[in-house]
């Protein structure tokens, strides 16, 4: 059961890794992020908000199942 695991881990790593490097040198347009009540914007290339928001998601992801699984580090 590790060996299979190991090995869808390893399968769905590399494409995601591609997929963002691709879309990251492809993507170099700036935008804009305005918060609605401040009068100032934020001029970003694409690539940084889509790695930004994947690396937070991930964060999150993480917080979300260490707080799930507290319960077993203190057993």
């Amino acid at each position: 059961m590790n060996i299979i695991n190991k090995i869808l881990t390893f399968v769905l790593t590399i494409p995601t890794l591609l997929f963002f490097s691709i879309f990251t040198l492809s993507n170099s347009n700036l935008t804009f992020i305005s918060l609605w009540p401040f009068d100032f914007k934020i001029f970003l290339p694409i690539w940084v908000l889509s790695i930004g928001f994947f690396f937070i998601g991930l964060f999150l992801g993480c917080a979300l199942m260490f707080l799930y699984n507290l319960n077993n580090y203190f057993k």
